[in-house]
Parts: structure tokens; sequence; C-alpha cells
């Protein structure tokens, strides 16, 4: 009787382990210098969508041609708020504002929370894509997501 309500888990080679919970089957991706992100793919009460899992795969193989794209989005992401911290204008923290001065420095500033494989709202193309969602030290209020459809960075969201 409480098979019913038990999480249907499945083992995909390459991602490992993907358990259904509500809508989505969540299990863990690494990619370049990151560790077991958690992972959320799309999907029915059988099994995660195919195309999803296939995206996700990608993911870590493409990231290494991805990182230049992503780290100078998020550069330009950072450089309003460093002028806003020169200029005094930050509410003060406990943690000194980080000192970035070129795109690549951005990566030590950058902790990934989750990666979704789904269609996203006003993605360029049909289908889904995927989205690195991010916390970064210079704005703890937002999570921003690096949304990524056929190969290349298509957007940063700036609050996920």
């Amino acid at each position: 009787m409480f098979g019913l309500f038990k999480s249907k888990s499945i083992n995909e080679p390459g991602l490992g382990l993907l358990t259904k919970s509500g809508k989505t089957w969540n299990g863990v991706i690494s990619f370049g210098r990151y560790k077991n992100v958690e992972l959320r793919l799309p999907g029915d009460g059988k099994a995660p969508d195919q195309t999803s899992i296939e995206l996700a795969l990608q993911l870590a193989t493409q990231f290494a041609n991805l990182e230049k794209q992503i780290a100078e989005a998020l550069f330009e992401h950072y450089l309003p708020y460093q002028d806003a911290a020169l200029r005094g204008e930050l509410m003060e923290e406990s943690e000194p504002f980080p000192e970035i001065s070129v795109p690549g420095a951005v990566w030590p500033h950058v902790y990934p929370a989750y990666v979704l494989v789904a269609p996203l709202p006003g993605a360029p193309h049909p289908g889904p894509a995927v989205e690195i969602a991010c916390g970064v030290d210079w704005d703890e209020e937002h999570t921003i997501g690096a949304r990524i459809q056929g190969g290349r960075l298509i957007e940063l969201c700036g609050s996920v």
C-alpha cells in the first residue's frame, strides 16, 4: 500500500540517480569546476524527457566553450555593482566587496545553485534550454540565470 507514495527513481548513464519529485526529475550534475550541482529535468511519471537528458549530458562537455561567454556576461552584470560600491551606495556587508578586474576572474565569486533543463519563456528556439542558476558574491539578493540554447549563451537573466 505504501509503495504508491514512494518516489520513482531511475539510474541514467552519465547522470546517475534521478528521482521524480512533483513535476520534475532531480539529480546532480558536474561541469567545469563545479561538482554535484542540483539538476532538474522535466518528464512524465515514467522517465525524464530524453531531449532534456541529452542537453544535460552535453553541458558537461560544452561548458569549456561556454565558460568565456558566461564570464563576460557575468562581468557585465558585476560592473554596475562595482560602480555603486565605489560610490558607497551599497549596504555595508560583513564580507568586503569583491574586486574583479577581468571577466575570467568572476568564477571564484560564482556558486551554481542548480541546473534546470526545460522550455524557457522567451527562448529564441522551441524546445528545452539549459539554465545554470548561480549565486554571485556581488549580488546576494538574486540568483542569476545563464540561459543556454543551441550550444551558446542566449541571455543572462538577472533574477531566476
